[in-house]
């Protein structure tokens, strides 16, 4: 009866039925989302209150949508967002991402309680109905471990976002943000913005709750300043250079690299380093992001490849059987084997989708068995479909006996260019020290730390992932012959990746 005695009132009154039901949901079609530019993600943390009565109003206001982290627990306790109101949030377009059922520290758990943190919440936001961004999970506190990442992939989580600043990547359980903090000026977030324009990246803004408070955790941030953040965004969307997309949009299109390309770089302040970070620099300057012991294969951040090879003439199957962990080193082994009509096989790994880099250092050591036919190599390689830039951080051609290759690869137009340096080691089959400094004017090559070459053309502006890849035969290394002797061993060990240090 009081639906109908609703829908009578509408037509009494000549009042469209739309007017009188919730207004549309905002929806971004495929054709309001354009290719290879800039996407700015907008995130609440914790489902906070004011990020309805605040945060929402605002962006709704401006026709623009955001995500919000739901702790399913605090759901209409004092502080936090009540069912209507996450409803409401939805029902415009909004993501409800998972941030677990009661805000517990992951990393403190063990599996089964992680795991129960992470599917009890998952429940709740499928009850009701709220799938849209089911694929997405944010980090309490930022923190996590091994096993959360375990457990994250194996419920069907495609990606996560922790606290920290930094450069993001696509279908990533490591992604990263830009914090709204009460000190962070909004002049500066639209530099970064400006930023993310430029180099058509993509960047996250996370806030938590709103107001002018101050308190020990920097947990507010201003109105004013986040609409003047919001107003600017939003005129950048009119003029075509940005999109502003929910996570479960950013999942979709990242099935396009070409779109997500990410080269934004948040530096990191030496004065936001702990004490214990500081004592760890090296030089002074470098902070360890990422340091591989190789004490086993760690398959959030490799893939063990297992795949065919059509170019180059090359003659190898890349098996993970040729790929070994022995006294803390990655053997890649090349053998003379017949597999799937291949003559022979070897072995690769590569970060691809797991690490990627934009600038930094990057160091390790290695030896080879230089054999006739065989072309080992340290690599990184562009994260779109174009297999360039390439920056060839050590390769080495079996026949060219002691000798090691630097190449920095790039494109120009429908020309391929590159800049390159050789050079002979001391005695080659032993360990040396390779690395490269990676920054936005110049690429530097180290061999056991002396500076051998520098390239200042072609200089990628964008994140690359590594490989470390054994071929054998092909174009440039020639087929084996009787003199080589097998099995072929390519050995990496004491891999560091480091960040600079902003003084």
């Amino acid at each position: 009866m009081k639906i109908i005695i609703y829908y009578l009132l509408c037509f009494l009154f000549l009042l469209p039925i739309m007017a009188c039901s919730k207004e549309k949901v905002i929806t971004s079609l495929p054709n309001d989302i354009k290719e290879d530019t800039a996407n700015i993600i907008f995130i609440m943390d914790d489902g906070w209150e004011t990020q309805y009565t605040d945060g929402y109003r605002i962006l709704d206001k401006y026709k623009l949508k955001g995500n919000i982290g739901v702790i399913s627990e605090a759901v209409g306790t004092p502080g936090y967002a009540d069912e209507d109101q996450l409803q409401e949030m939805y029902d415009r377009g909004w993501d409800l991402l998972n941030h677990t059922k009661t805000h517990a520290d992951l990393s403190t758990l063990s599996k089964e309680k992680q795991r129960e943190e992470i599917i009890e919440a998952k429940k709740w936001l499928k009850n009701k109905g709220y799938t849209r961004g089911e694929k997405a999970f944010l980090y309490p506190y930022g923190s996590y471990n091994d096993v959360t990442l375990e457990v994250l992939k194996e419920e069907g989580f495609l990606w996560a976002r922790t606290v920290l600043d930094g450069e993001n990547y696509e279908l990533s359980y490591e992604a990263k943000t830009l914090n709204l903090v009460t000190s962070l000026d909004p002049e500066l977030v639209k530099d970064r913005v400006d930023a993310a324009i430029e180099n058509k990246s993509t960047l996250l803004f996370m806030t938590h709750k709103y107001g002018d408070e101050v308190d020990e955790y920097d947990m507010f941030y201003d109105v004013k300043s986040f609409e003047e953040i919001v107003s600017y965004v939003s005129e950048k969307q009119k003029q075509g250079e940005l999109n502003v997309l929910t996570v479960s949009e950013y999942l979709e299109i990242s099935k396009n690299k070409k779109t997500l390309k990410q080269s934004f770089v948040e530096p990191i302040l030496y004065e936001d380093l702990s004490k214990e970070e500081k004592q760890q620099l090296i030089d002074d300057k470098w902070l360890i992001v990422w340091n591989e012991d190789f004490s086993e294969l760690d398959k959030t951040k490799w893939n063990l490849i297992d795949e065919d090879i059509n170019y180059n003439s090359e003659l190898q199957y890349y098996r993970p059987e040729n790929v070994e962990i022995k006294e803390n080193s990655l053997y890649l082994i090349g053998k003379d084997e017949d597999y799937r009509d291949h003559n022979y096989t070897s072995g690769k790994v590569t970060t691809e989708n797991k690490f990627e880099l934009m600038y930094g250092k990057i160091e390790f050591k290695a030896k080879t068995d230089y054999a006739t036919g065989s072309f080992p190599a340290v690599w990184l390689s562009a994260t779109d479909e174009d297999y360039l830039p390439e920056i060839d951080i050590f390769e080495a051609v079996g026949k060219e006996y002691g000798y090691a290759f630097y190449v920095n690869h790039w494109r120009e137009g429908e020309k391929l260019k590159n800049e390159n340096t050789n050079i002979q080691l001391t005695d080659p089959e032993d360990f040396h020290t390779y690395s490269i400094e990676w920054n936005k004017d110049e690429i530097k090559w180290f061999v056991d730390d002396e500076h051998i070459f520098t390239s200042t053309e072609g200089i990628p502006n964008e994140s690359m992932y590594l490989i470390m890849n054994l071929v054998i035969g092909g174009n440039w290394p020639g087929s084996p012959n009787e003199k080589t002797k097998f099995p072929i061993n390519f050995v990496i060990k004491d891999l560091k990746v480091m960040k600079e240090v902003t003084k």
